[in-house]
């Protein structure tokens, strides 16, 4: 759910503090702060079980698809309402996310 051509990506509550500050430092860092928003949401969604296990674990998820979420999984849900551009922006935040990661736990590989 990060095809949407309006993309707005709130802050999930449900998700591992610490990693949802990377994705969101990372998108600032990359000029992608205005689709990655400062309003918070609790998400509920496949994240979660692997937080209940102690696994950190985030969910980067758009939820306003259409007016009052009407697109999603509806006659309405279609590829006009998505975007590459969407796509490519998620994708490049979430490889600098994963490349923050792998830095901050090198010392801990050797």
């Amino acid at each position: 759910m990060i095809a949407d051509a309006h993309l707005d990506i709130h802050r999930d509550l449900n998700s591992t503090s610490w990693l949802n500050a990377i994705i969101v430092g990372q998108a600032r860092d990359l000029g992608y702060g205005r689709y990655f928003l400062n309003g918070s949401r609790r998400i509920e969604d496949y994240h979660i079980p692997f937080r209940e296990r102690g696994i950190p674990a985030v969910g980067i998820i758009d939820l306003d698809y259409g007016p009052l979420n009407l697109y999603w999984h509806t006659r309405f849900d279609t590829v006009d309402q998505c975007s590459p551009a969407s796509l490519e922006v998620v994708g490049q935040v979430v490889r600098k996310s994963l490349q923050v990661l792998e830095n901050q736990l090198l010392p801990f590989n050797k």
